[in-house]
């Protein structure tokens, strides 16, 4: 049986979202926010970071490497990396850290609105010793094929998938399923809900 779980984390968005926009600060701020929604992750032991959850001692750094932004700035998409002190044998031999893929996605009502900023959790597991590669992976197997993404869809009491269509490098991504509220949920966005 399919079961739809809405994740609308009330107190983990107040407390990953309390700094205010700044105009003159936006990038840092915008930046400052996701990190404090992927420590809010941390904190709460979501399943996807648990195992760092448990370990915090060996996170070095989060690193918020882009953010792409919708032509009137309510939405974002953010490409993030964990550095990971930890490191597996290959890195070792590399003298590097360990670095993770976590994509963020943020919304608002406006420009004077906080962000509500959430994990996208994708199929797309990535790790890795060289950042300026991991960057550019990240930018050909994801940002730039991100069309092909199907979002799940609740219609006459059937699930369908729809095609994004768009990258996230596209201006029509903004307007793509991906931003639909109601597919699944009444307003709410297909990345607000997990099916299980």
């Amino acid at each position: 049986m399919i079961k739809i779980l809405i994740f609308l984390y009330t107190s983990l968005l107040l407390s990953c979202n309390s700094n205010t926009f700044d105009s003159k600060k936006v990038n840092k701020n915008h930046s400052i926010q996701v990190v404090n929604a992927f420590n809010c992750y941390l904190d709460n032991k979501h399943g996807s970071f648990i195992n760092f959850a448990n370990n915090r001692s060996q996170i070095l750094d989060i690193h918020v490497e882009k953010i792409y932004y919708s032509p009137d700035s309510t939405k974002m998409f953010a490409i993030t990396l964990l550095e990971d002190n930890e490191s597996y044998n290959e890195c070792i031999y590399n003298d590097s850290s360990t670095f993770y893929f976590y994509p963020f996605v943020g919304y608002r009502n406006d420009i004077q609105s906080e962000w509500k900023i959430l994990f996208y959790k994708n199929l797309l597991l990535l790790d890795g010793c060289n950042k300026e590669e991991m960057n550019k992976y990240i930018e050909s197997k994801f940002v730039e094929e991100f069309s092909k993404t199907k979002i799940d869809y609740f219609l006459n009491n059937e699930f369908i998938e729809k095609e994004v269509g768009y990258n996230i490098n596209e201006d029509g991504y903004w307007e793509s399923p991906f931003w639909e509220k109601g597919g699944l949920i009444e307003d709410k966005y297909y990345f607000e809900v997990e099916i299980t």
